[in-house]
């Protein structure tokens, strides 16, 4: 086939996959699951070529399948069919960041996290896990993986969760002291309020690998950065719990004693009671 009309044959498959994806939200509605179930599926399977759709394809897709999924149980078994025909690929050696991609947000919308960190550790095991792949997992089950205090498996992404959190920290600066509109519009303020809770969150995050692994340089940096943007109770109760949990003591002391000279005393008499809580 020519190649402009091979190009012509994917816009109108790319078109069409955009119309099926409208049309099974009607079907959905109409709880006509069956229906709704093919359009979605079309439009998973062909969203590779709507400019545009990659996180829509990964996310807004699959969720609406498995939202059918719980009303029509076929759903569920054409996502986990996907989900294993990208296992099996990825087991022969497939490193296609797509496919990887695609298998881990299937995973997501099966509930199914469990057996992607389960594979990986077998892929391991084998001497078959490509770095990418790892990271990819690893960043993806953090909280689970945070959960558990596997802090060594974690620090194989530390840098790379690192990097996006210094990047959230450069766009609360941004849209703090250079906002796209001179006013204070209420579009403004929750994106700076979004910023903040980003920062906070993924900060400590970072903060408690870093002390998880030992390295006490890397944590204080963090600490720092978080500390110059969010101030307050909730910040210093999850650093401290963050400490707790890596069995730094005196690391969540020196957060309490910090504490003092920024919040008011019922503020931090509550946080000197979760510090006792904790032991």
């Amino acid at each position: 086939m020519p190649k402009s009309n091979s190009l012509q044959a994917q816009v109108k498959i790319a078109k069409e996959a955009e119309k099926k994806f409208e049309q099974g939200h009607k079907y959905a509605e109409a709880k006509q699951y069956k229906r709704a179930l093919e359009c979605y599926l079309f439009a998973f399977d062909n969203g590779h070529l709507v400019n545009g759709w990659g996180g829509v394809r990964l996310s807004y897709v699959p969720s609406a399948i498995a939202q059918v999924g719980e009303e029509y149980p076929p759903a569920m078994d054409a996502l986990r069919d996907r989900r294993d025909a990208r296992e099996k690929l990825i087991s022969k050696g497939e490193t296609n960041f797509d496919v990887m991609h695609e298998w881990t947000a299937l995973n997501y919308y099966l509930k199914d996290k469990e057996r992607e960190l389960a594979f990986v550790e077998n892929l391991e095991s084998k001497g078959r896990l490509n770095d990418e792949l790892r990271q990819l997992v690893i960043i993806d089950n953090r909280e689970l993986l945070l959960k558990r205090r596997n802090y060594k498996v974690l620090e194989a992404c530390l840098s790379r969760l690192a990097w996006s959190f210094f990047s959230e920290v450069g766009d609360y600066h941004a849209e703090k002291n250079f906002p796209q509109k001179s006013d204070q519009s209420e579009s403004h303020k929750e994106r700076l309020s979004d910023a903040k809770k980003s920062v906070r969150e993924n900060g400590t995050q970072c903060f408690e690998i870093a002390l998880g692994c030992g390295r006490r340089t890397a944590a204080e940096v963090v600490l720092e950065h978080i500390l110059s943007i969010c101030n307050d109770s909730l910040t210093y109760s999850a650093l401290m719990k963050a400490a707790q949990r890596t069995n730094e003591k005196r690391v969540a002391e020196n957060l309490l004693q910090r504490a003092k000279g920024v919040l008011p005393a019922s503020a931090l008499q509550k946080l000197r009671a979760k510090m006792n809580d904790k032991g």
